[in-house]
């Protein structure tokens, strides 16, 4: 079973802390060591580690409670321009991403604008077998599992083109692995009243380890009735790696769509 963290974007106060401690038990936070906890947070992540190593945190914030925080909190997003298509696909297209067949690391670029500032907007990443569903609970990658058990899909939270992005090498990937299923999620969409309606100019690009790019996909519709889209997979037919832009929504959280890939959440 998963648990899958609240974000929070804005500094912990007081009625934080009760939630936190429910969903990280044994790393207590109380309100002597929440100022020190948003010191922590508040500094860019790239710069956690180098930070954390020259000013390690306060005696009276343990670690765990340091690495749990860090997974929970999520900054802000702001709009960013849309980068440039040079191989734009249409909704439904399939193509092979190695027509040459030598395999290569690339990146999956994952962008979004808002017109709705309650918008919390984010990217995941299922990892699906045979069966359509996670090898386990551990193949699902997203802000908190910022990467594959096996290290061939890492979880980029800040780059500097894309919203989200995930580094990917399917050299590295378990054969069990069949295919890779790239989700854009609304967070407390159900719960709010929001959806992809509120959105616009959701893309998928991916390129080369040098940036080029090998295909584009840009989401077209969008439903007031949908909260989380699949915007496209990668997967295995007859040994070769091929994409489908897929553009297809439904109205279900990141919960749901754990338990619509096999994924108990608690």
């Amino acid at each position: 079973m998963l648990k899958i963290p609240e974000r929070i974007n804005h500094p912990y106060t007081s009625r934080d802390i009760s939630g936190l401690n429910k969903v990280y038990s044994g790393c207590m936070v109380n309100s002597s060591n929440v100022a020190a906890l948003n010191r922590i947070t508040s500094e860019p992540s790239a710069q956690n580690t180098e930070n954390a190593v020259r000013n390690p945190p306060p005696r009276n914030v343990s670690q765990n409670t340091v690495n749990a925080i860090r997974n929970t909190a999520a900054p802000p997003v702001v709009n960013k321009p849309m980068p440039s298509f040079s191989k734009p696909m249409q909704k439904g297209m399939k193509v092979p991403l190695f027509p040459q067949g030598n395999v290569s690391p690339i990146k999956a670029g994952i962008g979004w604008n808002i017109n709705d500032s309650r918008c919390d907007v984010d990217a995941s990443a299922f990892l699906l077998g045979m069966n359509e569903k996670v090898i386990s609970e551990d193949w699902f990658v997203f802000y908190s599992q910022p990467q594959s058990p096996d290290r061939s899909i890492l979880y980029n939270q800040n780059d500097p083109v894309y919203q989200k992005s995930f580094d990917i090498d399917l050299n590295r990937l378990n054969r069990d692995v069949q295919k890779i299923v790239f989700v854009v999620t609304i967070d407390e969409a159900l719960k709010k009243g929001l959806n992809f309606g509120m959105l616009r100019d959701v893309y998928l690009k991916l390129t080369d380890t040098s940036g080029n790019e090998i295909l584009s996909f840009c989401l077209s519709d969008y439903y007031d009735n949908v909260t989380s889209m699949m915007i496209g997979e990668i997967y295995k037919n007859k040994e070769q790696w091929k994409f489908n832009a897929i553009g297809n929504g439904i109205a279900r959280d990141l919960e749901g769509l754990c338990n619509f890939y096999g994924i108990e959440v608690i």
